[in-house]
């Protein structure tokens, strides 16, 4: 399968054209706050974003990605709840053109649709009849892993924190906001080989993510991107499609 694989779940898409940003760092690297949570261990840091995260109960994740080597750019807005969620993504890939598909959580199955040259450059079937039609993938099935991750809220925690070893920044600006971010190693269960994640927290209360950043290679070709999470507390409805075809009847 080619690296473009990735754009079909969420954190693989954390990326933006150009690189990292943050934005507007405060004048000497600081800002005066309320309570902070920003003299506390990157861990420390983390566990009250965890916390924070898990009380709101859902939020939605807008992406963009990009890899130069690939000519890929792409967007992904992910709304994720407690036990199901949802996704739109649009990609598009030099020489072969705009990609897009819509995925669901719901009741421990992913479902997805896209449209032909999505298909196409994910599973290298050219003008596959199954094109903007929903497939199935149950646990175990081909993956699956990939497809659901992200979508709710105990697997979108896993992409959102970085792993050891783990460092902090001084507070500047993020989203507009006063955040620390914690830097480590990106998450594995991001599937997006190995480099650099920020995650920026919000240094007063209620202390949620702000959103994210990785600069990450993966079969040799860089990706880079960010991420920022809003509607916090929003309920999101979302729906088994009316009929499906299970993957394993298909010839993607």
């Amino acid at each position: 399968m080619p690296s473009t694989r990735r754009m079909i779940q969420f954190a693989a898409s954390l990326g933006v054209v150009g690189g990292l940003t943050i934005v507007g760092v405060a004048p000497g690297g600081s800002a005066v706050v309320g309570h902070s949570i920003a003299s506390g261990t990157p861990a420390h840091i983390l566990a009250i974003a965890k916390s924070a995260t898990t009380k709101a109960g859902s939020f939605t994740a807008n992406c963009s990605a990009a890899s130069a080597s690939l000519g890929l750019t792409g967007t992904v807005a992910t709304n994720v709840g407690s036990v199901a969620g949802s996704q739109y993504t649009k990609s598009t890939v030099k020489g072969l053109g705009v990609g897009t598909v819509q995925t669901r959580f719901v009741g421990g199955i992913a479902y997805f649709n896209a449209n032909a040259i999505f298909l196409e450059y994910q599973f290298g079937v050219a003008h596959s009849k199954y094109a903007n039609q929903w497939i199935s993938v149950s646990k175990g099935q081909q993956d699956f892993a990939i497809i659901a991750a992200g979508m709710t809220m105990s697997s979108a925690w896993l992409e959102i924190a970085p792993v050891a070893p783990l460092s902090k920044s001084k507070v500047e600006t993020f989203a507009g906001k006063s955040a620390v971010a914690v830097i480590g190693k990106v998450s594995p269960d991001q599937h997006a080989g190995t480099g650099t994640q920020h995650t920026f927290v919000a240094v007063t209360a209620p202390n949620r993510p702000l959103g994210i950043a990785i600069s990450t290679k993966d079969a040799g070709h860089a990706f880079h991107g960010t991420c920022t999470f809003t509607n916090w507390k929003r309920r999101f409805v979302v729906t088994k499609p009316a009929s499906s075809t299970p993957i394993t009847k298909t010839n993607l």
